[in-house]
């Protein structure tokens, strides 16, 4: 994607004091509804002036919420 620019670490992030329209998920990037979710955050954060921020994961995040889960 144009203009397009991963970050890894919160520390990479540089405000900018615009607004943002946030996706936050396990985006594959291959699933037509995780697509259509970038799309919609993309046209929401032109429509409003606004950087388009999109977080996902490198691992599905029930492999880290399971771990919490007391087990008896």
């Amino acid at each position: 994607m144009e203009g397009m620019k991963i970050i890894h670490a919160p520390r990479e992030l540089q405000p900018s004091g615009r607004k943002v329209c946030l996706a936050i998920g396990f985006f594959d990037g291959v699933h037509l509804g995780h697509q259509q979710i970038v799309r919609q955050t993309i046209s929401d954060a032109r429509q409003h002036e606004a950087i388009t921020l999109v977080i996902t994961f490198d691992r599905h995040p029930n492999t880290i919420v399971a771990r919490t889960v007391c087990r008896h």
